[in-house]
């Protein structure tokens, strides 16, 4: 029993989303930060935001130094992919609705399975948003010539 701190990388990115190195330099800040405020024992764990992980995320989880990684609420068992129940704003009793064990904790667990589908559009809004700046940037360091 207790708690712990875990990585939840450094700046909330899907993972699944970026490159090796991008993903690489996320994981490592985030536990670097851990590490750097709490001690030498912080930084074991990650939880992987929005639950989306593969393969590639869990080498590179594992490369950084993690020695537990949490997905979505279904892991697979393994170390660096294991389940985590979600915890939303509107968890504010002693006991989040999803850790429940009556119906109140079905209907929690549904709707935190919805939520954290529902969160793939933050992602897509920073991937506008950060290609729109770029492309608005573009322009405005190299406009086009008068015609």
């Amino acid at each position: 029993r207790g708690f712990e701190f875990a990585s939840h990388s450094a700046s909330h990115a899907r993972l699944t989303w970026l490159s090796d190195a991008a993903v690489a330099a996320e994981l490592e800040r985030s536990r670097e930060a851990l590490i750097r405020r709490l001690g030498p024992g912080a930084g074991r764990a990650v939880a992987y935001p929005f639950g989306a992980r593969d393969a590639r995320v869990e080498r590179s989880a594992l490369a950084a130094g993690y020695e537990l990684g949490f997905g979505g609420v279904h892991g697979n068992g393994s170390l660096l992919n294991l389940s985590r129940a979600p915890v939303y704003m509107w968890d504010v009793g002693d006991v989040p609705l999803g850790l429940r064990n009556d119906s109140l904790g079905a209907l929690g667990r549904l709707v935190a399975h919805a939520a954290n589908r529902c969160a793939v559009g933050t992602s897509i809004m920073r991937g506008v948003r950060s290609w729109v700046s770029g492309v608005s940037g573009a322009r405005t360091r190299h406009p086009a010539p008068d015609t």
